[in-house]
This record gives structure tokens, sequence and C-alpha cells, in this order.
């Protein structure tokens, strides 16, 4: 019997990164197993310093990484880098390394980098450039009883606001989510649809505490718990409206082939910044790049705006990353 490859996947704190970890491990239809990390202050100290050393990662998370190594690592973003190295110095150098994202170190130290435009990774044989974030491609979700009865309840058509919220460079601004709801709320009363709200685990209080106000005491549903499921939402749904923060959240709203409008963001204190010294000439596009994946959804008439929703079609990206980890895989 051939024994199939052993697959281990670098889970962190952010649940968007552990998405495109899973999404991508689980379209591979190999097993797989999961290793929570989690670090110390030392994961800010340059990706190039650290190495392969384990000196940014908890001690309750170094527990898990013992041998058998595995034949192969999924890992996301810079903080697992340091530790997808170590297993495969641990390994004698038998472990493949596949990195999403942006590793901030040269492509050269793995196998594989797959990335999507907010990043800029330099050209390297072995990178491989997505147009969007990966979604898990699963048929549209059955809504259980409970779902179905909240859905039923609401007047047709849904209009879903899906609220992000700050990172280094960008923020969501109060005032222009309270606009959008209260433009979609006019819209609903126009048409006599719901305007149906759901937050993400980074919108700050004060965002959702604002459009939560706006949906007291109207036909209109700010969700704020586990049910209906995201999944759910986005299946129901029959326009999707939301915040530009996150690649991941756009290319999931994209991939379901309904109208999607998004909504801008502004920029930060230290975006201001950081944008003007690359204005200047002074310093390299801040990253991610979130104007890059903007002007390339605008650009492929894959997304509208607020006032005009767009339906675009687009290729869900995980097969061409499955195929690129099994060539890496079973390459002899």
């Amino acid at each position: 019997m051939i024994r199939q490859p052993r697959i281990w996947v670098l889970l962190g704190h952010r649940k968007g990164d552990n998405n495109q970890l899973l999404v991508l491990a689980q379209a591979l239809n190999l097993p797989f197993e999961t290793r929570s990390m989690r670090y110390n202050i030392l994961r800010k100290v340059p990706k190039r310093i650290l190495d392969h050393q384990l000196v940014s990662v908890l001690p309750s998370a170094r527990k898990w990484l013992a041998p058998p190594w595995p034949d192969l690592v999924l890992g996301i973003g810079h903080r697992s880098v340091p530790v997808a190295r170590y297993i495969r110095l641990a390994s004698g150098g038998r472990t493949k390394l596949v990195q999403l994202g942006n590793p901030r170190i040269h492509p050269r130290n793995f196998d594989l980098v797959i990335t999507t435009p907010q990043y800029g990774i330099e050209h390297h044989d072995n990178v491989i450039r997505l147009p969007l974030a990966m979604a898990n491609p699963h048929p549209v979700t059955v809504a259980s009883d409970e779902e179905g009865a909240f859905f039923s309840s609401l007047r047709r058509p849904h209009r879903l606001l899906i609220l992000g919220g700050p990172n280094k460079h960008w923020f969501v601004s109060i005032d222009d989510v309270t606009k959008a709801a209260r433009t979609l709320i006019r819209r609903c009363t126009k048409d006599r649809g719901t305007l149906i709200v759901i937050g993400s685990p980074r919108t700050e209080t004060q965002v959702i505490d604002a459009v939560k106000a706006l949906t007291v005491k109207t036909s209109h549903r700010f969700v704020d718990g586990p049910m209906p499921s995201y999944r759910a939402l986005l299946d129901d749904a029959d326009e999707i409206f939301l915040t530009a923060d996150s690649v991941s959240m756009l290319s999931e709203a994209v991939f379901t082939g309904k109208p999607v409008g998004m909504i801008p963001v502004r920029l930060s204190p230290r975006g201001v910044i950081d944008h003007a010294l690359c204005d200047a000439g002074l310093a390299r596009p801040p990253l991610p790049n979130l104007p890059a994946v903007w002007d390339s959804l605008k650009a492929n008439k894959l997304i509208g705006t607020l006032g005009k929703p767009r339906a675009g079609e687009a290729q869900n990206p995980v097969s061409t990353a499955v195929g690129a980890v099994l060539g890496l895989l079973y390459h002899d």
C-alpha cells in the first residue's frame, strides 16, 4: 500500500487566514492535521533574523511540533515562517513548505509561495499569483430549519451588509458605514426589502453599535450571534454589500455570482504617512496593497459600488493552487 503523505496545517489567530489554509487543505482531498500556533512579542522580529528558531512560539504551541515530521507544511503570512523552516530542518530537509500570502522573506526559502495581488511578491519560479483569495468551492448550503424560518420571516429582496474592521493602513469609518446602511434601508423601503447586517471579529464595537442602532425597532436585522451562519447569509442574499478592508471577504462575495457593492475604507494615520512616502518615491507601496486588489476587481468588472452593485463571473482559484501543491508533493 502506498503511504499517504503526512500534511500539517499551521493555524494562527486570524480567522480569514485559517480559512484560506483550510480551503486549500480540504481541496487537496488528502488527510491532514492542524497545528494551532501562538506567538509572543518576538513574532515582530524580521523573519530573516529568526531564521528557523522557535523563540517566537509560545511553549504551549511548541509541544505540538514533534516527529514524525510531515511531508508537507501549509502556512500563511509571516508568523508561521520560522515554524515551517524549523520543521524542514528537523526533518532533515525532507519536508516541503508551501506558504500563502506574504511571508516577508524571499520566496527561495520555500518550495512554493501562493499569493494574491495585494502583496507584490517579487517574481520567482516558485511563486504563483492568484487573482483573488481562495474560497470554499462547496455547493449552496442547505439552511437549517431555524435559518430557513429566519429568512422566510423577512421580506425580499434581502440586502446583506458585511462590516469589516481596521488594519495597519486602513479603517472602517462609522460615518461611511452608517451612511451606507441608511442608503440601503431607504432602498429597502422603496421595494419592501430587508437589510441584514453582520460584523466580523475585527469590527470595532463603536461601528457595530452605530449600525445596530439603525435596525432597532425596524423590520431590518443585525445578526450578532451564530445563527444564521455566515455561509447561509451569503447563500440567501439577493445583493451583497461589504467594506473593502478584507480580500478574503471580497473574494467570497464575488464568488457567489450575486450583485456585489464595495464600500470604501479610509486611510489610517499611519496609512496616510506610508502612502505619502510611496507617492514621493521614498518607499515601496504599503502592504497589503489593497488598492491593487480594488483596481483589479473593478477592471475585471467583478464588483460594483453601493449605488450600482455588479454581478461578475470569477473562477475560484482553488483548483490552480491545488494543482501546484499536488505537483510539488508528488514531483519525483
